[in-house]
């Protein structure tokens, strides 16, 4: 992997940079300012939209959005963070119960559907892979110690020392719907 520079982070929006920073020259940015801290890691294929600050000894695995709005909202990560691979974070949503006309290419003025907040990640949480983190209708604030399990949609505040899950993600549910089929008779009908 091959990581960007101190001075082509400069470029790409970033104030201030802690020492020992790997980021992926993969990763793209877009109106993008923020800071991060030292020992840091950001793996490929990640998009980092706004206003995002980066603690220390945070790693962000391939594959994520992190999305703060173009109002002025924020993301903040706080030391020692993991954010697995493929989640979505995003200070704005589309509210889906409003009814409002929807869509980005649809003029500002006429979108009062859109819900907005900063996103305070704390110290110390762990983000499984495919999360998702948008607003409901608040600022969303994950206290320190929080484990977030893979596949959860957060979408309010998390009180410290947390375990967040989606519940019918550890629930397999199965239809039996397939014969029992003799795997011997599978062997001779391909054998002959």
């Amino acid at each position: 992997m091959e990581y960007f520079s101190v001075k082509e982070l400069k470029k790409k929006g970033f104030k201030k940079i802690g020492k020992n920073v790997q980021i992926s020259k993969s990763v793209n940015f877009y109106n993008f300012r923020g800071s991060i801290g030292s020992n840091c890691r950001i793996d490929d294929h990640c998009v980092f939209i706004g206003k995002i600050n980066i603690g220390n000894h945070v790693h962000i695995a391939a594959f994520n959005l992190l999305s703060a709005s173009r109002c002025n909202n924020k993301i903040t990560i706080s030391d020692f963070t993991g954010i697995g691979p493929r989640c979505y974070i995003s200070c704005s949503t589309e509210d889906y119960l409003a009814d409002d006309i929807s869509n980005p290419t649809i003029n500002k003025k006429l979108r009062k559907n859109i819900i907005f907040s900063d996103i305070i990640i704390g110290e110390n949480v762990l983000v499984g892979a495919g999360c998702t983190i948008i607003p409901r209708n608040k600022k969303i604030n994950i206290g320190n110690n929080v484990s977030i399990a893979t596949n959860t949609i957060i979408f309010n505040t998390i009180k410290n020392n947390s375990v967040v899950y989606n519940p019918y993600f550890f629930k397999n549910n199965s239809l039996k719907i397939k014969r029992n089929i003799n795997s011997k008779k599978i062997k001779k009908i391909l054998n002959k």
